[in-house]
């Protein structure tokens, strides 16, 4: 009888760590990571890739990456699905053919209000307004999907 009131007492206080340790490491509906830009469109329709590699970084209220020729940070809140850019800092050099997409785009980061993850992809959308980005495993962002898997001479 003791051993059963015992075990009574433990399940509980296991199921409970059992249950707070499921909220520890990366969330897949996390907009945080490492994102590259594969599609853009405002209101004058599908903006044209300059061939430079666009990176969106975020990291809590914090955001950044590089634009097709500059730079650039801003702070970002998320409440659920809504999701807001402040006003865009960049660096100011000048690259004649990156000048009016880099434009538009920092344009539409202020105009998004809405995120959705889908494991590996982002979706920014706001009025007129759809920026698409692939999760950049590459350069530091986590795929919440992958798996380390011990290598046979570990020993595990």
């Amino acid at each position: 009888m003791r051993s059963l009131r015992a075990a009574a007492m433990v399940l509980p206080v296991a199921a409970v760590l059992l249950l707070g340790a499921c909220s520890f490491g990366p969330r897949s509906d996390s907009i945080d990571g490492v994102w590259n830009l594969e599609s853009a469109s405002d209101g004058s329709g599908e903006l044209e890739l300059t061939g430079q590699q666009v990176t969106l970084e975020i990291d809590g209220k914090k955001a950044g990456g590089q634009g097709p020729c500059n730079s650039y940070s801003t702070e970002v809140t998320q409440r659920g699905d809504s999701v807001n850019f402040g006003l865009v800092a960049s660096t100011q050099m000048f690259c004649e053919d990156a000048a009016d997409f880099e434009g538009q785009y920092f344009a539409a980061l202020d105009t998004v209000t809405t995120a959705e993850v889908d494991t590996d992809s982002l979706t920014l959308t706001g009025p007129g307004v759809e920026l698409v980005y692939e999760r950049d495993v590459d350069t530091g962002g986590t795929d919440p999907e992958d798996e380390i898997e011990p290598d046979e001479d570990d020993g595990y």
